[in-house]
């Protein structure tokens, strides 16, 4: 029987810390949720730490679920160590691309990638959204959240390890390519991140973890090729 511990692992973690959230909330959202970067609750780790956070029930079912379908065979041919890389180094380039977006946006909304206005009160926050805005507000106010950068690495990984792999889904009763399914979610979130009109998600996360995602693969099969 195959132990599948780094996924297991992943999986343990990310219920803990939900729980936690649901427990200590706001203190642990506020602590390990990635902050914008010019906000004073920014700190470096979170750029890891975010990806164990969750914003509901919905959020964290279909992360673990992604997560099992698609880096358990991951870990099965390359093992735990090198899942692990993949799944924090998505997180972490996931992280970087949106808060590099983040500041993009923020830049062009108020003139500034670091403003100074400080957001103690609720009279605070109406001044910040009536001056500059709620779509500033909630990026300089919010929190990213949600392992989807490290999965979605996973993802890209897998399909770039596993090209014609066949994955069977909850709601047709016939298999569907891996890389019919990935190439169309990644031109999706492009469109999205691009384009896209819905707040609270975070795209720019999920293109970044990708990238992380398939450039390991990538290393990988070049390891594999020189063997």
């Amino acid at each position: 029987m195959i132990n599948f511990g780094g996924v297991r692992i992943i999986l343990w973690i990310c219920t803990l810390v939900y729980l936690l959230q649901s427990i200590y909330y706001p203190v642990v959202d506020s602590l390990f949720g990635l902050s914008y970067i010019g906000n004073e609750n920014f700190g470096i780790m979170q750029l890891i730490t975010h990806g164990f956070l969750h914003v509901d029930l919905y959020h964290i079912l279909i992360n673990m679920i992604m997560l099992v379908v698609f880096a358990s065979k991951v870990e099965m041919f390359f093992g735990t160590k090198n899942l692990f890389k993949i799944f924090l180094g998505s997180v972490f380039l996931g992280g970087t691309f949106q808060t590099v977006y983040n500041m993009i946006v923020l830049n062009s909304l108020m003139g500034t990638m670091f403003p100074v206005e400080v957001i103690l009160t609720p009279f605070d926050r109406m001044d910040f959204m009536l001056d500059y805005g709620t779509e500033a507000f909630n990026i300089f106010a919010g929190k990213t959240l949600g392992a989807s950068g490290g999965v979605f690495g996973c993802m890209i990984a897998f399909t770039c390890l596993f090209p014609t792999e066949r994955i069977g889904l909850f709601f047709i009763s016939f298999t569907v390519s891996a890389r019919l399914v990935i190439v169309l979610y990644v031109i999706l979130e492009i469109q999205q991140a691009l384009y896209g009109n819905v707040e609270n998600i975070a795209h720019f996360a999920h293109l970044g973890g990708g990238i992380f995602g398939l450039l390991y693969a990538l290393k990988l099969k070049s390891d594999l090729g020189k063997k």
